[in-house]
């Protein structure tokens, strides 16, 4: 079967982790027989180090506007047809150019979706409020929300199959108007034993390095932006009973990271809370390998998106702390203990009952390679899920 994948750009230096996975079932599609292609959509973009073993084709989309990134990506469906059998998009970013192709009896289309759509609502920090914006960009918002609700999202609809990193993020997009005939949950494509081993991390890491005393490091990792949860950390942090017994360590940059620094200020825990600012993905590793006694990620618009650090943590079997419910909860199960979203007073005393209890943390860690081990976090399950439905689409 010939299989082409239309993607943003192939980034492999500075992108996140959907490069990553789009290159592991890219990859795993050949092994299983299959001629597959790239397309990216912005060649600018690209930083391709190493040889890949697919080959890839550069496209050049000139605006940014929605538009016209839609009926690029129209146009380059009709332009690579005579090589495919299928495509395979970036559902968030193309579904409705997709839908178009589709609708005009173009080739079958198939779609992933990991994240949520620019045009939803905003995210808003619990406690930092709502970024200032002018009335007319809060104009322009509501009307690309219902425009894309109740226009485009007919067309996307014509797309073939779609598949969506966990179930809340599905019904996130059902309640928006998105219901292809077939979709598929298939979480992250993660290859957590190639992780390990280039890492040099055994099951047993974690719990060798276990302490028996304070202090314990926190760490937690992202873009400081709305919705990541930052604020939330912080405040939370500044509760504790036994605050000298924590290190708090916080890592990336972003629009909210002076709020952050500011209020860690007011708090006063700002001998306590230590910042690395945006480090290479080594550093980061090394911190959660050798630093981190658990992972707290508050992350607010996580509560129907997963995420690639928590999966790496696990692979490290570093124990989490993260919201009750959604795409979180659905990565980690049994590896984590949870909290009301939210809930600074909540997530103080679940990051206590960490601390405290060497017993619970060892016990997580285990847990977090029987999750691993599961067959629908195995991305050689998520592409064979995959293949089946292609074979049915495909005439």
């Amino acid at each position: 079967m010939r299989i082409v994948f239309v993607t943003t750009k192939l980034n492999f230096i500075t992108s996140g982790a959907s490069v990553e996975e789009l290159d592991l079932k890219i990859r795993r599609f050949q092994q299983l027989g299959h001629e597959v292609l790239a397309v990216t959509m912005f060649r600018g973009l690209n930083n391709i180090p190493e040889l890949l073993p697919y080959k890839v084709m550069e496209e050049h989309s000139g605006s940014g506007s929605q538009l016209a990134l839609q009926y690029h990506c129209y146009r380059v469906l009709k332009k690579y047809a005579p090589l495919a059998d299928v495509f395979y998009v970036d559902g968030q970013v193309f579904l409705y150019g997709a839908g178009l192709y589709r609708l005009l009896l173009g080739k079958p289309v198939c779609a992933h979706f990991n994240r949520e759509l620019t045009s939803w609502p905003e995210l808003v920090s619990s406690h930092f409020g709502m970024p200032r914006r002018s009335e007319l960009a809060r104009l322009k918002q509501f009307i690309r929300f219902y425009l894309e609700k109740f226009f485009f999202i007919p067309f996307a609809n014509r797309i073939d199959a779609c598949s969506f990193t966990n179930p809340h993020l599905r019904e996130t997009y059902r309640n928006f108007g998105f219901n292809p005939k077939i979709s598929l949950i298939t979480g992250d494509a993660f290859d957590y034993k190639r992780f390990m081993h280039k890492y040099d991390v055994r099951e047993d890491s974690y719990r060798t390095r276990n302490k028996h005393a304070p202090p314990y490091t926190i760490y937690y990792s992202s873009r400081m932006a709305a919705g990541k949860g930052f604020d939330t950390l912080i405040e939370a942090f500044s509760k504790l009973r036994n605050k000298n017994d924590f290190r708090l360590i916080l890592g990336g940059a972003g629009p909210d990271e002076q709020k952050i620094k500011e209020r860690i200020v007011e708090l006063g825990i700002g001998e306590l809370v230590s910042f690395t600012g945006w480090a290479p993905k080594v550093e980061h590793y090394t911190r959660l390998k050798e630093g981190a006694d658990m992972l707290v990620q508050p992350s607010q618009s996580g509560f129907d998106k997963t995420s690639y650090i928590l999966l790496e943590a696990m692979a490290m079997g570093v124990p989490s702390i993260l919201p009750r419910g959604g795409g979180l909860e659905w990565d980690a199960r049994e590896s984590a203990i949870y909290f009301m979203a939210g809930d600074t007073d909540d997530l103080a005393r679940k990051i206590e009952e960490l601390g405290s209890n060497r017993e619970l943390r060892a016990t997580l860690s285990q847990k977090c390679y029987e999750r691993l081990k599961e067959g629908e976090m195995d991305y050689h399950t998520q592409v064979g899920l995959w293949e089946e439905v292609l074979k049915r689409i495909v005439p």
